[in-house]
């Protein structure tokens, strides 16, 4: 990251990381709009959590005792509040789908300097390095089913005992239960295996692509797609021909990525070769 992003915007981006959550109310944007929450009309029913966000880890930062940025130049303080707030912004879910087609994008443009592992020579501008900000943040925060299998596993049901607490509300309220919210429908290791497949999955993808160091990660996520199907049919005893479709899409998934490993892996040690 040294080679595109300055020292002041990854200091930028840890904050932002740290930030990124304050104040959640554990709950999703849907559901405060849905209840025309104060905040969802705050803000418009624009991101009205990330707003919020935005909004307290600024409150928190004119603290005296808090005070990070107090001695930054005024003209730098800009870029970083800036990058900050663009950071958290896209950790909204409605921005992961656009963001995947950008990084798709900017690596279709810049594949010969990016599988060379000189990333500096296609992230240049302000928009591609906001872009990637966004990425490492969003990429983060999104990052569970990635992570070794013991604590993916642990993880995935503190994530979905808060999907099913809010799936309650929604019963209360009276209004629509949102896909994985409902405790008496939703399994956890199926609803895994289509979180990684069609969310995922797909924004690593861009990610190794752009920066093959991350290999590892692809091949984790590989990993875990196919023990969460295992999971699967432990726990439920499926009919076999659920059994063949899952297992059907796992393979595809679990393929691909793991030929992308073995392709970024390749680009690593090219370049290490080359040094």
């Amino acid at each position: 990251a040294d080679k595109f992003l300055g020292e002041a915007l990854r200091f930028a981006l840890l904050v932002a990381a740290l930030g990124h959550d304050i104040g959640h109310p554990g709950v999703n944007n849907q559901f405060l709009i849905e209840m025309s929450d104060e905040l969802a009309v705050r803000y418009n029913d624009r991101s009205p959590l990330e707003m919020m966000h935005c909004a307290r880890l600024f409150h928190v930062l004119t603290r005296t005792e808090t005070a990070l940025f107090e001695k930054v130049e005024k003209e730098l303080y800009k870029e970083l509040r800036k990058c900050i707030i663009h950071a958290i912004l896209h950790t909204d879910v409605t921005k992961h789908n656009e963001m995947i087609k950008e990084l798709g994008i900017l690596y279709q443009m810049n594949s010969d300097a990016l599988d060379a592992l000189n990333p500096e020579l296609a992230i240049q501008s302000n928009g591609q390095i906001s872009l990637i900000a966004g990425m490492l943040l969003h990429g983060a925060d999104i990052s569970n089913p990635a992570k070794p299998w013991d604590l993916c596993r642990r993880l995935a049901k503190l994530c979905v005992d808060e999907f099913f607490a809010q799936g309650d509300l929604e019963k209360e309220a009276g209004i629509p239960i949102q896909m994985l919210n409902d405790r008496e429908k939703v399994n956890l290791a199926n609803s895994q295996i289509g979180f990684i497949e069609f969310f995922i999955a797909p924004i690593v993808t861009e990610m190794v692509n752009l920066f093959p160091p991350l290999h590892p990660v692809a091949s984790q996520l590989g990993l875990n797609i196919t023990t969460w199907s295992e999971v699967w049919q432990e726990e439920t005893t499926p009919a076999p021909d659920a059994v063949s479709k899952v297992n059907a899409r796992v393979k595809k998934v679990s393929g691909s990525l793991s030929e992308l490993s073995q392709r970024a892996a390749a680009y690593v040690e090219a370049a290490e070769s080359a040094l």
